[in-house]
């Protein structure tokens, strides 16, 4: 954390310096923080590995409809078939919280198209199918 503050006090409004702390509050749980911390960075630089970020947070923090937001916008600005298929499966979990079920699938299935090898992406894919 001692670069991270000496990084803050240079550059208090750097994206970078916000994504960072943002990612730390989230990996321990403080979520609140995260969160404020992760949209002052996609703010600034809506890249879909800034935007998953924030959408994972919005997730652990239930703010399921904040979390398909963010995740649409992060789609926009993303080039990687990888971020774009886990942006899909964030928005495809948040979408079943919300009683979506058609977009969750729709989601589900966008992020195994975009990344076929991934295990996690076809279960989820198969179990959205079963209870349709």
């Amino acid at each position: 954390m001692l670069d991270l503050q000496t990084a803050k006090g240079m550059a208090p409004d750097d994206f970078r310096v916000h994504y960072y702390y943002g990612r730390c509050y989230l990996e321990t749980k403080e979520l609140p923080k995260a969160i404020d911390h992760l949209k002052k960075a996609f703010e600034q630089n809506t890249s879909g590995q800034i935007g998953y970020y924030l959408a994972l947070a919005f997730v652990r923090n239930k703010e399921w409809q904040n979390a398909v937001i963010t995740a649409e916008k992060a789609l926009q600005n993303e080039d990687s078939t990888f971020v774009q298929a886990a942006l899909h499966y964030l928005k495809s979990g948040a979408h079943v919280e919300l009683g979506q079920k058609e977009d969750a699938l729709a989601s589900a299935e966008k992020c195994v198209e975009l990344n076929p090898e991934d295990a996690d992406y076809k279960k989820h894919l198969e179990r959205l199918k079963a209870n349709l």
